[in-house]
């Protein structure tokens, strides 16, 4: 966790043998408010959130975060 949950860290240590491959992956965590904003913003017009792939709702049982926009042309 970095900056107060604003991002994450993750450190990841490939073995091939006895080689040793390190690498880091720092990503930004963003909630389903911030994410429908920032894809308006963008010019999205129809902006979905979905808890699933499958279209099951954003709620406190979802897998994952899903959004599904469409730009007009």
């Amino acid at each position: 966790m970095l900056d107060g949950w604003a991002r994450l860290r993750s450190d990841w240590a490939l073995l091939r043998g006895e080689r040793v491959t390190r690498t880091t992956l720092v990503w930004f965590v963003y909630s389903a408010v911030e994410l429908r904003r920032m894809a308006e913003e963008a010019g999205f017009g129809q902006v979905e959130i979905f808890g699933g792939f499958d279209g099951r709702p954003y709620d406190e049982n979802a897998e994952r975060l899903v959004l599904r926009a469409v730009r007009e042309a």
